[in-house]
């Protein structure tokens, strides 16, 4: 993209832009940032590939699951490691990720 057209997209995009923005500065608790977080994404992933939008639906982990996934390997952590998920020299590995970013939490 050359740097008149970027500018000129850019200039396009800032009314979205400074609505995110003012509703960011608006999320207060979690649930809010959070509820946000999901709206952006549904909405900038619609718009960026609406084919893939309408087929796949929602292609986010909602938060319950999540948080259920994470006190569940917390948990085993703790049973089989003697470590908890925030504790240093835990690997974790996430079959849903690209190989080349698994990474070593400490």
């Amino acid at each position: 993209m050359h740097g008149s057209t970027r500018k000129e997209l850019l200039k396009r995009l800032e009314p979205y832009f400074a609505a995110i923005r003012r509703t960011a500065a608006n999320a207060i608790t979690s649930a809010e940032k959070q509820d946000f977080l999901k709206q952006v994404y549904e909405d900038f992933y619609s718009a960026y590939n609406p084919k893939d939008a309408d087929r796949l639906g929602i292609v986010y982990t909602p938060s319950e699951a999540v948080r259920f996934i994470i006190a569940g390997c917390d948990w085993l952590a703790q049973q089989h490691f003697n470590k908890r998920l925030a504790d240093a020299g835990l690997d974790i590995l996430d079959p849903c990720t690209e190989p080349d970013l698994y990474r070593r939490f400490d």
